[in-house]
């Protein structure tokens, strides 16, 4: 991987800052989505569509159409975002731009803030599909009940800093107090489903979803619009998430949906409860060896190799 984002700094003199497509799980089977710059209209926008499921579905669809052709792409793509779980950047881009990250972000938004002040300086942006990574996917802020009390606390941290910084003070503000009647709505009413979804009740396993077509794509949420989404290409007429892939995988309440890749339709919907714990083992470095790539590790001082 280290290789092909090397290579694609050499095809592209202009190219400035380069991501891998990034992946939750070693079998490589759900692949992360796009990126793009936060606005606070959006994300008030995200917030109310639990309550409207004909625009929650109009988004999810808008959304879907970007990330499918992220995770197909064969060729490096312009973005406007790249997420700062891996980033290689030029050594006079940074002397540029003054630092990587902002470190009075206390959780999310780094990237954001990043990829802005890029925008600004007019630098270019690129994912590289032939580099591919594993992206430990929130073990810091947890997801569902793990993610409230302090990740919370410091995600609002970070959101009003960035809202502050881009958009002003009085937008920053305005934004919180919007964002604060409408999370008090929405507990007060509860949210609506976008979709009719099959509920598959608590699983030790995971499940087995069959299709009466190919080439779907299976979005995994832990959101009921899917805001945000992992995404599983299906080639076949059903799908079944690996072991391995099943045991990274948080407990907790899970949404996914098939759409077909030809036109977006969604062909079927689910929800289930995931009962296991993640697992903590480490990862097994073969999953990603690259027989093209050496690494070494030192034992006892000498050079032997190790993983690929």
């Amino acid at each position: 991987s280290v290789a092909r984002l090397l290579e694609a700094f050499e095809a592209d003199p202009a190219l400035a800052v380069a991501a891998p497509r990034a992946f939750i799980d070693e079998a490589r089977e759900l692949r992360l989505p796009a990126q793009s710059p936060p606005t606070p209209w959006a994300e008030l926008a995200e917030l109310a569509s639990h309550r409207f499921p004909a625009w929650a579905r109009r988004r999810a669809e808008e959304r879907t159409r970007r990330d499918l052709a992220h995770w197909t792409a064969d060729a490096p793509r312009d973005e406007r975002m790249l997420s700062g779980a891996c980033l290689f950047v030029r050594r006079d881009v940074l002397d540029a731009l003054g630092e990587l990250f902002d470190a009075r972000y206390p959780l999310y938004y780094e990237d954001a803030d990043f990829a802005r002040r890029a925008a600004r300086a007019g630098l270019r942006m690129r994912s590289v599909p032939s580099a591919e990574i594993l992206h430990h996917w929130s073990r810091s802020a947890g997801a569902g009940e793990d993610f409230a009390g302090e990740p919370a606390r410091r995600h609002a941290i970070s959101r009003a800093r960035y809202l502050r910084r881009w958009y002003g003070r009085v937008v920053e503000r305005t934004a919180h107090a919007m964002r604060g009647e409408l999370e008090r709505r929405l507990a007060r009413r509860g949210p609506r489903p976008m979709h009719d979804f099959e509920n598959l009740g608590v699983l030790s396993e995971a499940p087995r979803l069959a299709f009466d077509e190919q080439d779907v794509l299976l979005e995994w949420s832990v959101t009921p619009n899917f805001s945000l989404a992992a995404g599983m290409l299906v080639d076949g007429e059903e799908a079944r998430l690996s072991a391995r892939g099943w045991s990274w995988l948080f407990a907790g309440r899970y949404w996914l949906r098939a759409v077909r890749r030809a036109d977006l339709a969604v062909i079927g919907a689910w929800t289930f409860v995931k009962e296991a714990p993640a697992r903590a083992w480490p990862v097994d470095p073969e999953v990603f060896a690259d027989e093209a790539e050496h690494r070494y590790r030192r034992v006892d001082g000498d050079e032997v190799e190790g993983w690929r």
